[in-house]
C-alpha cells in the first residue's frame, strides 16, 4: 500500500502523519508502527525536516 500511493523512500515520511496513513487503509497501531520505524531510520541517517 505504501508504494502504491507513492511512499517510496524514507524522505517522503518526513511530511507524513498517523491520519494519513490511516486514510490509505491502515490502522492507527500499524500507522504508529510505520512511523515509528521509518523515523528511527530517519534519525540514524540525520535525515530531518
Amino acid at each position: 500500500r505504501l508504494v502504491q500511493n507513492g511512499l517510496i523512500s524514507p524522505e517522503v515520511f518526513l511530511d507524513v502523519e498517523s491520519a494519513d496513513l490511516q486514510d490509505l487503509g491502515f490502522d492507527a497501531e500499524q500507522a504508529d508502527d510505520i512511523l515509528a520505524k521509518v523515523n528511527a531510520f530517519l534519525e540514524k541517517q540525520n535525515i530531518s525536516s
